[in-house]
């Protein structure tokens, strides 16, 4: 191998310049870094409140549209939700209790499969502890006899 030359010299004046000079570069290139990011996820939370916003503001103009030719009571009170027949019905009352139980049938299913799940780890917990579980508490808690 070679001989090793010595990044920093630091017998002499111009090295320790050149060292100070090095950290203060260092330190201005993580300023900039800094800034460059921060500018960015500000940017990054600008266009997200944005297209919210466009969002929202879609949603609003597209129901006004809706209920200008549709009855908020008729839209609340129908039974029937039928948008493409010749004599079109928008009552919501057959999508909300759609949803409901489907609702429901997924919690029971997921109860089920939870008790199903769940009942080994709750016989273990609820046994009492062996002489082995006593120690470990004792070591863990640093209890003395």
């Amino acid at each position: 191998m070679g001989t090793r030359v010595p990044l920093l010299d630091l017998s002499h004046e111009a090295g320790l310049r050149t060292l100070s000079q090095a950290m203060t570069g260092e330190r201005t290139l993580r300023r900039i870094r800094e800034w460059a990011i921060e500018k960015i996820l500000l940017l990054a939370a600008l266009v997200s409140i944005a297209i919210t916003a466009g969002i929202v503001g879609l949603l609003l103009y597209e129901s006004l549209v809706f209920f200008q030719s549709v009855s908020i009571v008729d839209f609340f009170t129908d039974t029937q939700w039928t948008p493409l027949f010749a004599d079109a019905h928008y009552g919501i009352l057959p999508l909300v209790a759609g949803t409901l139980v489907t609702t429901a049938i997924a919690l029971l299913v997921a109860d089920t499969m939870m008790a199903v799940v769940a009942a080994p780890t709750r016989s273990r917990m609820a046994r009492p502890p062996s002489a082995k579980d006593r120690v470990m508490v004792r070591i863990c808690c640093c209890q003395r006899r």
